[in-house]
């Protein structure tokens, strides 16, 4: 059987081939074929090609390993693979079983590992069982950004006039509006003229399919817009069917609104393939915020749209298409690299995708072996802080604040929570929990996963019975 890199590799060649759907929803009524656009005498020039056909691989179910991917000897990682026996890794070791007692674990799938510096893997329950990892997914999509990435470069959309078609060369920029993208394409009007043979979205670098093969119909655009290189309002600025179908060639349709609004005659709007160089003119450029502001923003805030967009960037970068697929890639080769840990599959960059599949070990893995490393200790300024901010601002506060540094993860059918712990004589520990459960029985995970990390920072604070339960408030899910 082919793994999925393997699949990804043989697909890959026929998705770049294929051009985007285009859909026939313009205000006018023009009917907008998808096109592939070529270069002659520096004029741009259109031909017809086939529509692009969804592909769907086919995904395994959760399993339990029971070895890992092989390593070269120099990845191997021995202060993971060989715990420290000492009284006091014992003594935590047994407190961390006792707290998987708690009645918010009950009759649900659990994957537990923890690591702690100086003596290695001191406790586990299930440890290579592959669950939905929900938002702690956005963890491998930083360690592949924080790798592969410029912190201090930023996602470029380009609008040129060519010939006399309007060319939008999108960046996957997260962050894009309307209102800023229109600004600047209305200071440019006197340069424009009184009529466009075209409005052409450059689909060249950003051939991505609008959703991932695990999204679930109510993730768009509830959780998360639609997926495409030109982003405008998050591509969550309308809940039709066209916007969810072909982003692109909507945001496309809507410019060309809003340049016949002020008099401006166009042909037709075009998503297309586009041969380079082409030769026009720069009207404007826009940058979006620093990617190093995006990958801290995505894990602070659990931003579904910055997480899927930096791993289609991820993989423009290692092999100038981007999509979800090629920055899966991407991510695992870096994985590979530092020694981290690819037993798993990558469907996505936020975590939504219930194609998603990863156990705690895996995670555990993949931290600890950059954790010494300059990478490392960015990951871990990027996560959200108990107590303090981002999405554990409400957990681990009082006298726990600032020990945790963790990525939360919320599903309706999942929790989760990886990252660093700080043990009362200063060791750092990471952990990782995993909890995967049928929808509306998960009310208890969350105090169920806090009570067993305060075990590893021994709360000062008295626990509550975990046998009792206390009301539940249901976090916001997705």
């Amino acid at each position: 059987m082919l793994t999925m890199v393997e699949m990804r590799e043989r697909l890959l060649p026929t998705l770049l081939g294929l051009a985007l759907i285009v859909a026939s929803c313009s205000a006018e009524g023009i009917e907008a074929t998808p096109v592939d656009v070529g270069v002659l005498s520096g004029a741009l020039t259109a031909t017809s090609v086939a529509p692009a056909v969804p592909v769907t691989a086919v995904r395994p179910a959760p399993t339990t390993t029971t070895t890992t991917t092989p390593l070269d000897p120099p990845c191997v990682n021995r202060a993971f693979a060989f715990a420290d026996k000492n009284p006091q890794a014992d003594e935590l070791g047994s407190r961390i079983d006792r707290a998987l007692d708690h009645w918010g674990f009950e009759g649900h799938d659990v994957s537990v590992s923890v690591w702690v510096d100086g003596w290695g893997e001191i406790a586990t329950h299930n440890p290579n069982l592959r669950l939905h990892p929900a938002s702690n997914q956005k963890v491998l999509t930083a360690i592949g950004a924080n790798e592969l990435l410029d912190p201090t470069a930023s996602l470029t959309t380009r609008i040129e006039l060519v010939g006399n078609d309007l060319v939008i060369r999108p960046g996957g920029d997260p962050t894009l509006t309307f209102p800023r993208l229109l600004e600047a394409i209305d200071i440019e009007l006197p340069t424009i003229g009184a009529s466009l043979d075209r409005i052409i979205i450059d689909a060249t670098e950003f051939p991505q399919s609008p959703t991932a093969d695990g999204w679930l119909e109510r993730h768009t655009p509830q959780y998360v817009g639609p997926l495409s290189g030109l982003v405008l309002n998050g591509n969550r600025w309308s809940s039709d069917a066209a916007l969810i179908r072909n982003p692109e060639q909507e945001n496309g349709e809507r410019i060309a609104y809003f340049l016949r609004e002020r008099g401006v005659e166009i042909d037709s709007v075009f998503v297309a393939r586009l041969v380079r160089p082409a030769t026009g003119r720069t009207l404007a450029t826009l940058q979006s915020e620093p990617i190093g502001s995006l990958i801290e923003t995505m894990l602070r805030t659990s931003d579904n749209a910055k997480a899927d967009l930096l791993l289609m960037e991820l993989g423009r970068v290692a092999t100038g298409a981007g999509s979800l697929a090629t920055g899966a890639e991407a991510v695992e080769s870096v994985l590979r690299e530092s020694c981290g840990s690819v037993d798993g599959l990558i469907d996505d960059g936020s975590g939504l995708s219930r194609q998603n599949w990863r156990s705690a070990r895996s995670f555990v893995e993949s931290i600890v072996a950059i954790h010494d490393t300059p990478e490392g200790q960015l990951l871990r300024s990027q996560m959200p802080v108990g107590g303090v901010s981002g999405t554990l601002a409400g957990r681990f506060g009082g006298p726990n604040a600032g020990l945790v540094q963790a990525k939360t993860g919320t599903l309706f059918s999942a929790r989760a929570l990886s990252g660093w712990a700080q043990m009362a004589d200063g060791r750092d520990a990471i952990f990782s929990v995993i909890v995967n459960g049928e929808e509306g029985t998960l009310g208890g995970a969350i105090a169920a996963i806090d009570a067993l990390v305060r075990e590893i920072i021994v709360d000062p604070a008295p626990l509550a019975d975990p046998a009792v339960q206390p009301p539940v408030i249901e976090p916001l899910l997705e």
